[in-house]
This record gives C-alpha cells, structure tokens and sequence, in this order.
C-alpha cells in the first residue's frame, strides 16, 4: 500500500514536469477598436443622472441597437420600428437607415421619483402620499424633448392629479 501511494506520487510529479512546453510564445499586436455610439445625440436629449436606473438602461439598450442585424430588417428606404419591453415600461424607436435614431416614445410606469421632484412635493403637499407615477418622454431628432412626469397623489379620500417637467415644477395641461 504504501509502494503504491510513492507510485501515484512520483506519477503525478512526473506528469507536472512533461506537461511543460518548451515553445516560444510569439508577441502580436492588434489594430485599434474605435466604438462610436452613433445614437449619442439620443442619450444626450432623454438621459440625466437622476432618472431611474431602469429608465436608463432601457434607453441605453435602445441606443445601441444595431437595425442592420435585425432579422426584421429588409434594407428598406423609410423609418424602421422596433420596441423595447421592460418590466417598468417600453421605447417605439424609429430608426432609419443607418440605425440613427430618428424619434422615439417611451412610457415607464411606477419609477423611482428624481430626489428633488420628491422633496418638493413633500414641500407642496405634505400630507399626501405618491399614489402612482409614470414618466413620458417624446424625442425628435429635429424638435425639443419632451419628457413628463405624471403623478397621482392621495390623501384620504381626495386625489390629485400632477403633471411635472424634470425640474419638478408643474406642467399646464
């Protein structure tokens, strides 16, 4: 028994030693990879830091989206559409040709409030609880971004119904 277990040893060294090559290793030097995000203008409209995570991602993957791998793609001339789904809500992005975004229309539901939107409702409604919100935003590549917030607000009985810009302050109807 124990020849056999100075067998297995010696075994295993000498399997170590033999599993060694004596080959050079040859250097290579790669090209530079440029990424270039072409729906930068996109992110720039619809994007802040104090969005929701999950609005942002969302809006991201939708940015990135290569229409040219798109099996439903057929190299047509005129505006491609593709939707995204999240748990939180959706994007309607148009792109065209090039995979450029040309409009989009995102709708998220029961999203994480910016933190000054919320203090300043605590300051105009104290007593009211953040029933239900969503957050809508239209992007036009050739027009101003329109991005709301809309609200509804408890107390008791009563309700309210708000409409807030990003900065938080109150939207006409």
């Amino acid at each position: 028994m124990k020849n056999l277990l100075i067998g297995f040893f010696v075994l295993g060294f000498l399997n170590l030693g033999f599993s060694q090559n004596d080959t050079e290793v040859q250097a290579v030097v790669l090209e530079d990879v440029v990424l270039v995000n072409i729906n930068k203008d996109y992110l720039a409209k619809v994007q802040s830091t104090d969005v929701d995570n999950r609005v942002r991602r969302l809006e991201l993957a939708a940015s990135r989206h290569n229409v040219l791998n798109s099996p439903l793609y057929d190299g047509r001339d005129e505006e491609f559409r593709t939707r995204f789904t999240g748990a939180e809500g959706f994007i309607d992005a148009y792109y065209d040709r090039e995979g450029v975004i040309l409009s989009t229309s995102e709708k998220y539901k029961n999203i994480t409030l910016p933190e000054h939107i919320e203090n300043s409702l605590l300051n105009e409604y104290p007593d009211w609880m953040v029933d239900q919100t969503s957050y809508v935003v239209f992007y036009d590549k050739d027009k101003a971004t329109e991005m709301t917030y809309k609200l509804l607000l408890k107390k008791g009985k009563e309700s309210k119904k708000l409409k807030l810009n990003p900065d938080g302050k109150s939207k006409s109807e």
